[in-house]
């Protein structure tokens, strides 16, 4: 053969090799494998453009709100965050006509994962005339998230979803990883939080958003709390429906309730798991009334402890629907300046005065009697000792009072049918029950026990 004729077969020779070279790589990208490959590494690789040009995405099996299905929402969505493996790798690849299936082993930072994908062939679309178009099947992922009263509209990767309001909503997703946020109002913080679909494909995704009141939030809620409070004091009820306040008494006439201190003082103000908003704190109330078949006299009572708020968020305003007391909360310190010589002197001078009461069983005193006080007359109490020398002070952090508990002695003289007598009060030990208004103590009541 000639030069020439050698070169026109070097040159055919060149042109059949590059020809079955690039049929060889054309039919290694259209295939199930090239494919897989493709919708992986795009993924992986923040490309949305060739990961979209590998996959179809079905339609979710359930109803949803909102859906973020189109390329956009890839581009949107890798955007922000792209998968966390650091390699797919197709491992086997099965085809029954035109479905096809691969497996793939994924590295993770946490492990190796094994999955596999599902393709179909569009025998409508063949590149250049000859090579089958293969496509992932793609099934959303569902988040789902609840909205508390007074957040604005739902954000996923920057994208607002159009969501009617609060409670749950269900959103079709592409199987990536999401950033979702709540806009943030007059009366909540924004909040962003991470969702992970990228293997929930065909699955639900819970988002868990924990809202935050914003100052101006925080700031009405408390307000609304002590509005509440406020409302309590005024009823003339000894326990009225949506307050925490009780009282054990029989009594129905001249209850007067009285709010001791700042109820939201040291109140925390926060979205529980399911998203209702609580205010926790504690309260104090005292409580005067007219005992029954004691005309005249006024007896007191005292409720105190934990309570829990219920709050929701109408427009720009929040509205107390209930308040309840609640045991969750820990107990409150003793305050300081309360000191249990201040204590005893004050149950001291109480207990003097009793003894000054013209009555039989005067109302707040310890000392009583058993006998009929009908015909008795010219009634005199008698005060004998210290009736602190034995006196202990306790503290009840659950309840916020102070008891003092001690021993005392008094004696009852009394005129009956012309007849001087004289015995001693029927109980010996008392209870005296006290609080701490911020600055001194109040003294509420003090009651005979049995020794």
């Amino acid at each position: 053969m000639g030069l020439r004729a050698m070169l026109v077969a070097a040159a055919v020779l060149l042109l059949i090799a590059g020809g079955v070279l690039a049929n060889v790589g054309l039919s290694r990208q259209t295939s199930p494998e090239g494919t897989s490959q493709r919708y992986l590494d795009g993924l992986r690789l923040g490309d949305a453009s060739s990961a979209w040009s590998a996959m179809e995405v079905t339609q979710p099996q359930q109803p949803v709100e909102a859906k973020l299905l189109d390329e956009s929402s890839l581009k949107a969505a890798l955007a922000t965050t792209k998968p966390n493996y650091r390699s797919a790798t197709v491992t086997k690849t099965t085809q029954d006509g035109a479905s096809a299936a691969t497996d793939i082993r994924v590295s993770r930072p946490e492990g190796e994962l094994q999955t596999t994908l599902q393709l179909r062939r569009d025998d409508a679309q063949r590149r250049y005339g000859i090579y089958p178009t293969w496509r992932v099947m793609v099934s959303p992922a569902i988040l789902r998230a609840t909205l508390p009263e007074g957040a604005s509209d739902l954000l996923v990767d920057g994208q607002a979803v159009h969501v009617s309001g609060a409670g749950e909503h269900k959103v079709a997703v592409l199987p990536v990883p999401h950033r979702v946020q709540i806009q943030g109002a007059s009366l909540l913080e924004a909040q962003a939080v991470n969702a992970d679909a990228t293997y929930s494909a065909g699955s639900e995704v819970k988002v868990t958003l924990l809202p935050r009141l914003s100052n101006l939030g925080r700031e009405k809620a408390k307000a609304a709390i002590k509005a509440q409070f406020q409302s309590c004091a005024s009823s003339t009820l000894t326990a009225p429906t949506g307050c925490p306040q009780h009282s054990n008494t029989n009594a129905r006439n001249g209850l007067h309730w009285q709010l001791i201190g700042d109820p939201t003082a040291g109140a925390s103000v926060d979205f529980d798991q399911d998203q209702h908003l609580i205010g926790s704190g504690h309260f104090l109330m005292t409580l005067s009334y007219q005992p029954p078949s004691r005309e005249g006299t006024t007896g007191h009572d005292v409720s105190g402890g934990a309570y829990q708020a219920h709050l929701q968020i109408k427009g720009s305003e929040l509205q107390i629907t209930s308040v309840d007391q609640a045991g969750s909360l820990p107990n409150l310190i003793r305050p300081s300046a309360a000191s249990d010589d201040a204590a005893k002197a004050l149950v001291k001078d109480a207990l003097q005065k009793c003894a000054s009461a013209t009555i039989v069983n005067p109302t707040d005193c310890p000392q009583n009697t058993s006998r009929d006080s009908t015909n008795l007359k010219n009634i005199r109490w008698t005060l004998n000792g210290d009736p602190v020398s034995d006196a202990t002070v306790s503290w009840d952090g659950e309840h916020q009072t102070f008891a003092v508990i001690g021993h005392y002695d008094m004696t009852l003289e009394y005129d009956e049918l012309g007849t001087h007598m004289r015995t001693q009060s029927s109980t010996k030990l008392y209870q005296a029950k006290l609080i701490w208004d911020g600055n001194a103590y109040q003294l509420i009541t003090i009651e005979g026990l049995l020794s």
